[in-house]
């Protein structure tokens, strides 16, 4: 799907994104952040750089369901292990899966290919709210 983007942000394909408030900027893609009461709206997949001062759309895979699985790279601070199948886990400013920390609880880790990378759902989705009905 595309959407537009905040101005002057820059935007890497597989950053984990949100939109900013209704009201502020008029609803527009911004990066999710951890920390944040914000839900996650999908995963994008256009590269733009920050010196971009359009408001253009941007691609933005969307789930389809709340069982949509993402793969996803996980941070350097610790590997992905087998036993990490299961938790939940965060997501850090790169958009990168954090198996060391729990706080925001953002993915259900499904299935680890490597201690780099894994499959997952996220947990809190700006489409799906809490039980599985659409938002």
């Amino acid at each position: 799907m595309w959407f537009p983007k905040t101005a002057s942000i820059g935007y890497t394909e597989g950053d984990v994104v949100s939109f900013t408030s209704p009201t502020a900027s008029t609803g527009r893609v911004v990066l999710w952040t951890s920390d944040t009461t914000a839900a996650v709206f999908g995963v994008n997949r256009s590269s733009v750089a920050s010196t971009d001062t359009t408001t253009n759309d941007i691609a933005v895979e969307v789930p389809d369901s709340p069982y949509t699985e993402w793969l996803f790279d996980v941070d350097s601070d610790a590997g992905l292990v087998d036993s990490d199948v299961g938790l939940y886990v965060d997501v850090d400013t790169n958009s990168d899966v954090d198996r060391s920390s729990s706080v925001d609880d953002t993915v259900l880790v499904t299935a680890r290919i490597s201690a780099s990378q894994g499959v997952g759902i996220f947990a809190r989705t700006a489409i799906y709210k809490a039980g599985g009905t659409i938002a």
